[in-house]
């Protein structure tokens, strides 16, 4: 078994910092994933890397994807592979040029002679290797999780309270679940991505979210990649106020406050504009035409956000997970199908 990978956390002032943001410092992370070996100064692996280092902001930055991956060197020991990834949200190519070239020098400094490393800042993600990952598009390592270290949990619920935070881990996974599926198979093929805001009730802040995957991926590939996300998601959050799971192929962040460009493409709970206010979807003289028409709330979410803000009000509801009612109802087959009722169909367990 080889070492394990090498993970730090960097807290940085950046130029980049979103203007949509300003109080946020930019932060970044970055792994010297020590899988391949190192490389010395002068070698040919380092010519190589040299070269592709170089071209890969450029190349990036100047796709509509802002997307590029590379390989260069003729000799299968000597060469490197590299990827690039700039936030689906960035408009300025300048922006995502800069963040990369950074992002490639501040990896060239903080690892080394280490031939596999991967820096991850808030608008890019970039990695380079001795190894052929760019031949493996379901490994999404390395993974990091990424919860805000500083941040308090949600005010609007009593961690003794087992109800309440079932319910706010049901609120994350819906919220990720939703962008999942916008971004794996709605989303413009050139940039896989989706950003969201969920408003539940006054108590809970509304909450922001983006996902992405790289554009090389299938839209199959994405959405399995999503999976393991929410998996980890599951296991990792822990009712902090933001966080992140980072990967080379998916990521996954969310905060409470509006922290990328543009409005969202989904929006849970909510029709007006989600920067202006913590608005109820009752508030339909405030919503914007645009927004209308971008909205994509399924029935079934909004049919959710009904029975969770049931439960907050009542002792006696239960609010189960996903997996535990597709296994109690036979998949939401129709042989367990008993009719219909306010909230929608009713299932016997099987």
């Amino acid at each position: 078994m080889g070492p394990l990978p090498c993970l730090f956390l960097v807290l940085v002032s950046s130029s980049l910092s979103l203007a949509l943001v300003p109080r946020a410092a930019a932060y970044s992370e970055y792994s010297c994933n020590g899988t391949t070996g190192n490389f010395t100064s002068g070698s040919a692996f380092a010519a190589n890397l040299a070269r592709l280092v170089a071209a890969l902001p450029g190349n990036a930055s100047s796709s509509a994807s802002l997307f590029a991956s590379a390989s260069v060197g003729a000799a299968p020991a000597d060469t490197a592979y590299g990827l690039a990834l700039c936030r689906g949200d960035v408009a300025d190519p300048r922006v995502c040029s800069a963040c990369l070239a950074d992002a490639f020098a501040r990896l060239r400094r903080l690892c080394g002679g280490d031939r596999d490393a991967t820096f991850y800042a808030d608008l890019c993600t970039a990695r380079y290797s001795g190894g052929d990952f760019l031949a493996r598009p379901d490994d999404n390592s390395p993974v990091i999780n990424a919860l805000d270290v500083n941040g308090s949990t949600y005010y609007g619920w009593d961690a003794r309270n087992a109800t309440s935070r079932t319910l706010f881990l049901s609120l994350v996974g819906t919220l990720f679940s939703e962008m999942a599926m916008y971004a794996a198979y709605n989303s413009s093929a050139a940039r896989m991505f989706a950003s969201a805001a969920m408003y539940v009730n006054p108590q809970l802040p509304t909450v922001y979210g983006f996902v992405q995957c790289t554009p090389d991926l299938s839209r199959a590939q994405c959405w399995d990649c999503f999976q393991v996300l929410q998996d980890q998601n599951r296991r990792w959050y822990d009712g902090r106020e933001g966080g992140r799971i980072l990967g080379v192929r998916c990521s996954f962040r969310y905060e409470a406050y509006h922290f990328f460009q543009g409005m969202p493409e989904v929006r849970i709970g909510l029709k007006s504009d989600p920067s202006s206010s913590s608005a109820p979807e009752s508030q339909e003289k405030k919503r914007k035409p645009q927004l209308e028409a971008q909205s994509r709330n399924s029935s079934a979410t909004e049919d959710a956000l009904k029975l969770w803000r049931i439960e907050e009000s009542s002792s006696e509801f239960t609010l189960y997970d996903f997996p535990e009612l597709a296994a109690a109802t036979g998949g939401f087959s129709d042989e367990n199908l008993l009719g219909r009722g306010g909230f929608g169909p009713v299932y016997k367990a099987s």
